[in-house]
């Protein structure tokens, strides 16, 4: 892996798995992307998996919903069960196996409420253990929930808090990452940041005991390594911008 960037993250939905998924024409304009036409979803993924690799860029896929006009969201509904999610995630795991570009798949980037993380810590297991049958080498990353045990918030897929006393325990221990997620005040109001009209005392030293207790503790015991898989904000300082 070269300086700079080193590594890409896609987010996929589980429209691609549908037999044949074609992507938008307009993604796979005849004058923008003439290569990539009249191919299906996953074999579109196939080539900008090359080419990032060409680049000496990994990629780390992201099962970020359900479908492509959903989320965030749970992994699972009535026509998209726990067992179709499964499928499509090791569908990709055996699809990239072999492929150097390819280092891991974080199973669902958002889990929303009311999924809680006691069920969700077991239905990560499932599926981390169902994808590392295939490919024991990729890294598997769990991400929070929306709401923690003790019933405090943090951002959809976040809430880490109950890795304390629920850890992920899977079969490639060495390949499990947790994931999560932080945003600034432009994305949404939250008691533990500061806005125009909102002030918080001891803001912005506050947000590191924030961190602390949401999910950086995981990194600081050694119980794994965690990835934030997004970040940032928007050119505003209310929640509105």
């Amino acid at each position: 892996i070269g300086d700079g960037i080193n590594t890409l993250v896609i987010p996929i939905s589980g429209d691609i798995f549908v037999t044949n998924a074609t992507p938008p024409g307009s993604a796979v304009g005849a004058t923008s992307n003439p290569e990539l036409q009249g191919l299906t979803c996953l074999e579109v993924l196939d080539e900008i998996v090359d080419y990032a690799y060409s680049k000496k860029i990994s990629v780390i896929f992201s099962y970020a919903s359900r479908s492509a006009s959903s989320g965030p969201d749970t992994p699972v509904d009535g026509t998209h069960t726990q067992a179709v999610w499964i499928a499509n995630n090791v569908t990709l795991a055996t699809r990239y196996v072999n492929n150097p570009g390819v280092i891991g798949i974080n199973i669902f980037a958002t889990p929303a409420d009311p999924l809680t993380w006691a069920t969700w810590a077991t239905m990560a297991e499932a599926c981390a253990n169902a994808i590392h049958a295939v490919a024991p080498n990729l890294i598997t990353i769990v991400q929070g929930v929306g709401t923690n045990p003790d019933t405090t918030q943090h951002w959809p897929g976040a809430a880490l808090k109950g890795v304390s006393t629920r850890p992920i325990t899977i079969n490639q221990q060495n390949k499990l990452v947790y994931g999560t997620v932080e945003y600034g005040q432009s994305m949404a109001t939250q008691p533990w940041l500061s806005t125009t009209t909102v002030p918080v005392a001891n803001y912005p030293l506050n947000v590191h005991d924030v961190f602390s207790a949401q999910w950086s503790f995981i990194a600081q015991q050694d119980i794994a390594p965690v990835f934030v898989s997004q970040f940032g904000g928007l050119l505003g300082f209310d929640g509105n911008g």
